[in-house]
């Protein structure tokens, strides 16, 4: 019986922070960046080519507005997305209210009576060309691939999908999976 379905945004809200902060010409401490790449759920993005390392190479770098040098595909890509919303720290504020919003007590309601797994987690990072991965039953996605529709803000999308509906298939993924 699927009972929780948390939706774990911290990482983004210790990224807000930073971009912020950025945005005002201030400084962030090597730990705090270390606290971020560090974080268990952001380990569903590194991969070849992109590891903690990269991630705090590419945050300092923000950091201190620095040109990346000798940088692989991906820390280029995750650069441009953070550097983004450092320049412009508003995005972010308009992106994660629908995040932190998300319910799905629906979800669970279909399959409270046929499932074994109790709990799900969604965890929302930053990341570079990956949407979303599935692990076990935990679902990370990209925070920086959700996108707004600038004319209905009540609305995001992933890949042409409301963030809501696009959520809702991949952990039925996991779900159907499990049977």
């Amino acid at each position: 019986m699927l009972k929780n379905i948390k939706v774990n945004f911290e990482t983004i809200e210790l990224l807000q922070f930073f971009w912020e902060t950025v945005a005002k010409g201030d400084k962030i401490s090597d730990s705090y960046i270390m606290d971020i790449v560090n974080k268990p759920e952001m380990q569903a993005i590194y991969t070849e080519g992109f590891d903690t390392q990269s991630a705090r190479k590419v945050l300092s770098a923000v950091m201190n507005k620095e040109v990346l040098n000798d940088a692989t595909d991906k820390e280029k890509e995750f650069f441009q997305y953070n550097m983004f919303n450092a320049d412009d720290p508003g995005n972010v504020e308009m992106m994660l209210p629908p995040v932190k919003l998300l319910n799905f007590d629906d979800l669970k309601a279909e399959y409270k009576e046929e499932s074994d797994i109790e709990d799900l987690q969604v965890n929302v990072v930053p990341s570079y060309d990956m949407v979303s991965r599935i692990d076990g039953h935990s679902l990370t996605l990209n925070f920086f691939k959700i996108e707004a529709d600038w004319s209905d803000m009540d609305h995001v999308f992933v890949e042409g999908k409301i963030l809501k509906d696009y959520i809702e298939d991949r952990l039925r993924e996991i779900m159907d999976q499990a049977r």
